[in-house]
């Protein structure tokens, strides 16, 4: 059985940011989870996350929808100090390349992606010891009417 288009772009966005190799982490911290945080704990590394889709006007034949992924950065704090934002904005900065104005790789449904920017920076996260930063990977794809 096939995998839904929906779960087919959310496992092409854990696929694109794992293959950037991105600074002070490995792949395996790039998961795809239902929720951001399980209880009370938010996971170190990169979560890809599922969000509302979006429908827009489509075709005669076809219809737009926009998949939402949204990915969160953690790692850990070093209280503020302006040597920890190198890091995550350079993580989104990649991030937002691979993706925006781009096709998925591996969708054939897969028309454009955009990316919306998140807080930099979630001052509530802060308090973790952790800095949070997010942002949304919108997955559009054109799919037939049945």
């Amino acid at each position: 059985m096939t995998d839904s288009l929906a779960k087919q772009c959310y496992d092409a966005v854990v696929t694109g940011i794992q293959a950037l190799s991105l600074t002070g982490l490995e792949s395996s911290e790039v998961n795809l989870r239902k929720v951001v945080r399980d209880r009370a704990h938010i996971h170190r590394g990169i979560t890809v996350a599922p969000m509302r889709a979006m429908e827009a006007a489509g075709t005669n034949e076809r219809d737009d929808f926009g998949y939402g992924a949204l990915v969160i950065f953690v790692q850990g704090t070093g209280n503020g100090y302006s040597e920890d934002i190198e890091r995550v904005s350079q993580w989104r900065q990649q991030v937002r390349k691979v993706f925006h104005n781009k096709r998925l790789s591996g969708v054939t449904e897969s028309s454009v992606c955009s990316v919306l920017h998140g807080d930099p920076f979630l001052p509530k996260e802060l308090q973790g010891q952790n800095d949070v930063s997010s942002l949304v990977v919108r997955c559009w794809t054109r799919e037939t009417r049945t």
